[in-house]
């Protein structure tokens, strides 16, 4: 036989394997691919009151879940892990079993030179005390000052609840004449000169308090109620 049948055998062999291995994934493929289809559908009709299946919770910069939810207990047989779940803190806001476990660390010597975004155990220590809460440039005054009509306040923000728009005219410390002189601790804050390591939970008028609260390199974030607000060292 010469080379050149030889070559266009082989060729015409390759072909038919190629072909044939071709439909063999495809008779495999059809049933594969209609089971993994059916396994989709199939998480999309789980049964719900509603025809809503998944929420998803944007949390603003400078916060964290815990800000929001963090004695959150589901209205059904859903589970969340916050500081209640975790037993890190009580209904009430009090220090639970694992208080511990919200200890916050302090970078130790030798210090990193690089970027970085986290610390290894032996690289960080627990603080004995927390930083002191400052001010740290708070606005003295409202934006919108108390008295503002509501109709206003609708304006500047339409996704308020109406009975939450006087909110628009608190947060600002306005117990202060200035906060950008250092030092600028945060006197409003109980013991904020001796504040065990671990969560800050606050239980103060929302009229009282600002967002701009921060601790030192540690920042303590708002979680407010129409009653009273709870602030948190993240």
């Amino acid at each position: 036989m010469s080379l050149k049948n030889v070559v266009s055998k082989s060729l015409q062999y390759l072909r038919t394997g190629c072909v044939a291995l071709v439909a063999f994934q495809f008779s495999l493929g059809g049933p594969l691919a209609v089971s993994l289809q059916a396994h989709d559908h199939d998480k999309d009709e789980v049964q719900t009151k509603t025809p809503i299946k998944h929420v998803i919770v944007l949390i603003g910069e400078n916060r964290t879940f815990d800000h929001v939810f963090a004695t959150y207990v589901p209205q059904s047989h859903d589970s969340v892990a916050n500081l209640l779940s975790k037993r890190i803190i009580k209904s009430n806001g009090t220090p639970d079993i694992n208080f511990g476990k919200a200890a916050q660390f302090q970078a130790v010597p030798p210090f990193k030179t690089d970027y970085f975004v986290s610390l290894d155990s032996n690289e960080k220590a627990p603080y004995q005390l927390l930083p002191q809460p400052t001010l740290n440039f708070a606005p003295v005054k409202t934006t919108l000052p108390p008295g503002t009509p509501q109709a206003i306040l609708a304006l500047v923000e339409p996704s308020l609840e109406t009975a939450d728009l006087n909110l628009l005219t608190t947060g600002a410390a306005t117990e202060f004449t200035q906060t950008f002189v250092q030092p600028d601790p945060d006197t409003r804050v109980d013991n904020f000169d001796a504040l065990p390591n671990g969560f800050l939970t606050i239980l103060i008028p929302a009229t009282r308090l600002t967002g701009y609260l921060r601790c030192g390199s540690s920042r303590i974030a708002t979680s407010r109620t129409r009653q009273r607000a709870t602030l948190r060292a993240a």
